[in-house]
């Protein structure tokens, strides 16, 4: 496979791209199995129960505890069938859909063994752990027949969708030229045998955690990313954090620049050991004509400053609360699952592709390297080194 074949154009971040409640039909609920019924998985029964189109019927999830605790967000508990191995997942006719919320380390081997079922698939973000185990996962979906999706949840948040609006729709602040993301949060929460401390099954902060940010930025830019530097510690948490016989290795705190083909430059600033910060997320876009600023919750406000004009614009992007409450990501998994079942019933084309997947993964992939090393690297030197 040539370089070129890789060559990616980012989708359009827009309203007009999300079909809402009112678009699903009348036709039976999507069947739907939980692979991996942790804090995400869980988070996805609760939000297919909330959505009311789809129905769990099984779940597959080695730790029993994790079971145990996904089913108290399912309707009927009692009839939802518990897998023995992945492969009864795949071979179980009564299943439409799998959503793939294991560890990231996981989901290659997951794939492998669930595409050849032909199921529609949504995979949770990161796709992979690696950059080479996400050009594999490009490979086997290359011509999938069912719909393959990957959780970028984050591009379905309100205030996103707004900015999205202003910027690429009404374009009141001109051509793009800067972006820039702020997260500064708690450390990593507990996951099953703490496989999110540690790099080699995480893939590192900048690919676990920053993969979203890193997607966000690809869409506004709508060009390539060409070059990443990075800089970044291990400096508060985790630092003599110790599991079986393994120290973890995953850095707390960075600055992360992405390049991009047209231009258009993009920042990263992560913090994951500020204690309860009153704006979680934060964001600025740049245009030749105005700029554009965001504040997530609580706030989810959106500014726009208009150069020479006053006063800004200010909006307010508030979701119905039985929408904003649902799961952990202000309602965004909500319309996320809206999206997969219209895409599912041939309403919606629009899906996060694997190869969307992957170029979060490439850019996390790198920022990681360029932590390590202190020089700038090519996505698409990284992407050959990988094949």
């Amino acid at each position: 496979m040539k370089k070129e074949d890789y060559v990616y154009t980012p989708r359009s971040l827009s309203l007009d791209t999300v079909l809402g409640p009112e678009a699903v039909g009348n036709e039976p609920k999507v069947r739907l199995a939980i692979v991996g019924a942790g804090s995400m998985g869980a988070e996805h029964i609760e939000t297919a129960m909330s959505v009311g189109k789809a129905e769990v019927v099984g779940i597959y999830d080695p730790y029993r505890p994790s079971i145990d605790y996904a089913l108290q967000f399912v309707d009927k508990p009692d009839v939802v069938k518990i897998y023995n191995s992945i492969r009864e997942v795949g071979e179980d006719e009564n299943v439409d859909a799998i959503i793939i919320a294991s560890p990231n380390y996981l989901h290659l081997d997951n794939l492998r063994e669930l595409l050849p079922f032909n199921k529609h698939i949504l995979c949770e973000k990161p796709m992979t752990s690696t950059l080479k185990d996400a050009l594999e996962v490009v490979e086997l979906t290359r011509n999938y027949e069912k719909v393959f999706h990957v959780g970028f949840e984050y591009r379905e948040k309100a205030i996103y969708k707004e900015a999205a609006y202003q910027a690429k729709i009404r374009k009141d602040i001109g051509d793009i030229k800067m972006i820039y993301m702020q997260e500064h949060r708690v450390p990593f929460i507990e996951k099953w045998n703490q496989w999110n401390k540690f790099s080699d099954k995480s893939g590192g902060t900048l690919v676990e955690k920053c993969c979203h940010y890193f997607d966000l930025f690809s869409l506004f830019a709508e060009s390539e990313p060409v070059k990443v530097y990075a800089s970044g510690a291990m400096d508060v948490n985790f630092r003599n954090f110790e599991f079986d016989g393994q120290f973890s290795d995953i850095i707390d705190n960075a600055f992360v620049i992405v390049d991009y083909e047209n231009g258009i430059r993009a920042c990263l600033n992560i913090n994951m050991f500020s204690w309860k910060p009153e704006i979680h997320e934060y964001m600025a876009i740049n245009g030749d004509k105005g700029s554009m600023y965001l504040r997530d919750a609580p706030y989810n406000e959106v500014y726009v400053g208009i150069r020479g004009e006053t006063p800004t614009r200010r909006y307010k992007v508030e979701l119905p609360e039985n929408i904003s409450k649902t799961g952990t990501h202000s309602g965004s998994t909500y319309y996320e699952h809206l999206n997969f079942i219209n895409a599912i019933q041939g309403r919606l084309e629009l899906s996060v592709s694997a190869e969307e997947g992957m170029r979060a993964i490439a850019i996390g992939a790198a920022a990681e390297l360029s932590v390590k090393t202190g020089e700038p690297v090519y996505i698409k030197d990284l992407i050959a080194s990988c094949r």
